[in-house]
């Protein structure tokens, strides 16, 4: 009996895992069925989902997702984002306004 894993999106992408058993393999035909779900530990490092499931060796490897908003990056792309609009703004020197002759 093979046990393969596969992503459960129904909530989001890579949200948990899904363990089929595989109940019919020939040829020309091929059924299969929800064995188990396996959901992230909402307390655990990763709690926003579960990716891939691996096996190395003695060990099954589960890669899962956490989401993490770090300020200083998003300060940074806001400062740049800042500057354009104001070069924009300016024309950096190139396009500036001119008063029109009297």
């Amino acid at each position: 009996m093979l046990l393969p894993a596969a992503q459960d999106c129904s909530r989001v992408y890579g949200g948990a895992l899904a363990i089929n058993r595989i109940t019919r393999l020939m040829p020309d035909e091929f059924q299969e069925e929800v064995a188990a779900i396996l959901r992230p530990d909402c307390a655990g490092p990763c709690p926003d989902g579960l990716h891939t499931l691996s096996a190395a060796g003695d060990f099954i490897l589960i890669d899962g997702k956490r989401h993490e908003i770090v300020p200083a990056p998003i300060a940074a792309a806001l400062n740049r984002l800042k500057r354009r609009r104001k070069s924009a703004i300016l024309g950096n020197g190139q396009d500036r306004l001119r008063q029109p002759a009297s």
